[in-house]
């Protein structure tokens, strides 16, 4: 295995965990939280189809790369923009003088928009590194024995 494929391997990992914890956590605390009312397809269902697909890029196929990569930016766009409108209103009422009131208002607001951001880059990073792409390349090209990258 060359340089650039152990690199985007090892930020393959990092990304996909990234991604699947960020997926995941929403749904667990959900259902921890409010399990009588949780809206079944959107609240666990479909994080769950996600998170699949997330699992299944160690394949390499580059229809599904594409796919998760383009869906990553799509969804972190939706989820920072919903961070940026909940902290619009906070920016007209802002108080120098409430201290840290300001801080645990804005919170919510700047960890949707962080989440957000770090889901775009990481599809973002899954669409166009280059290592990334040499390790899906690598991993896509079938060894004799179906084990995967055949330099590993």
């Amino acid at each position: 295995m060359s340089d650039p494929e152990r690199r985007g391997r090892r930020l393959f990992f990092v990304v996909a965990t990234l991604l699947i914890l960020d997926t995941l956590w929403p749904p667990l605390v959900g259902l921890w939280q409010n399990f009588p009312n949780v809206a079944w397809f959107s609240g666990v269902i479909r994080p769950l189809i996600y998170t699949a697909l997330i699992c299944s890029l160690w394949k390499g196929e580059p229809i599904l790369v594409q796919l998760v990569g383009w869906l990553s930016v799509i969804s972190g766009l939706q989820r920072a923009s919903a961070g940026l409108l909940g902290l619009f209103p906070l920016v007209l009422v802002w108080r120098p003088e409430a201290g840290r009131l300001n801080l645990w208002l804005a919170l919510p607001g700047l960890l949707m928009l962080s989440f957000g951001i770090l889901r775009v880059i990481s599809g973002f990073l899954l669409l166009f590194s280059p290592s990334l792409k040499a390790y899906f390349q690598c991993a896509s090209v079938q060894s004799d024995d179906g084990s995967g990258c055949p330099h590993a």
